[in-house]
């Protein structure tokens, strides 16, 4: 597998699971403070109580864990883009720190980190 059959499975995934939902990949948003096109992996966009939600996933097919600066990465492209809730997703899994910086940030923006055999369930 490489990192594009790794994209592709987690949108198929996705994609079962949320079929209603507008699900694109490789999209771009324009970012709020960066005023540049942002690349998302995988971007989720449906209505939940008469409400526009957006979720931005990142699929990183690494062969090591993923560290705190990709998380602070993460979390700032998240902020830049105003998406509702950021999904960064590997299958090798995460630093300590990396989970720690994740789940204790300050913004709004809800972080999950989720293992890619976790979805398979």
């Amino acid at each position: 597998m490489d990192w594009r059959q790794y994209e592709k499975e987690i949108f198929d995934i996705f994609k079962g699971e949320y079929p209603e939902a507008e699900i694109s990949c490789d999209a771009k948003i324009k970012g709020r403070y960066s005023n540049t096109d942002r690349q998302i992996d995988i971007l989720i966009q449906d209505y939940v109580a008469g409400n526009r939600m957006s979720i931005a996933i990142d699929a990183k097919y690494f062969n090591q864990k993923i560290d705190v600066k990709d998380v602070e990465c993460f979390i700032g492209m998240l902020a830049d883009i105003e998406v509702h809730k950021g999904l960064l997703i590997t299958q090798e899994g995460y630093s300590e720190a990396a989970i720690k910086r994740a789940f204790n940030d300050s913004n709004d923006i809800e972080l999950d980190i989720l293992n890619f055999k976790e979805l398979q369930y």
